[in-house]
């Protein structure tokens, strides 16, 4: 059976929470001017719920990009701190 209404789908059950770092971010504002254009059908609220899903998603992407470069900074820090031992060892 396929239920056709247009009440507006949650992907995510957790609640939104404003991240206050990502006004730091340059794209922030493009983010949520193109996923309020493409909420283009149903009233505020929906629109509301599709951008806050988006930024969201976008979150998300920007964590896993930040968790990347620690990894990548802390792989940097092990490389020197075995290289100054080798050199102290000599």
């Amino acid at each position: 059976m396929i239920k056709l209404d247009a009440k507006t789908r949650r992907f995510f059950n957790k609640s939104f929470k404003f991240e206050n770092a990502w006004l730091l971010e340059h794209d922030l504002d493009d983010v949520i001017n193109n996923s309020w254009d493409k909420a283009l059908q149903g009233d505020f609220l929906s629109k509301i719920n599709f951008c806050t899903d988006e930024i969201t998603i976008w979150g998300r992407q920007l964590r896993r990009q930040f968790r990347d470069q620690i990894k990548a900074c802390r792989r940097d820090i092990d490389l020197m701190r075995q290289s100054h031992s080798l050199d102290e060892g000599d």
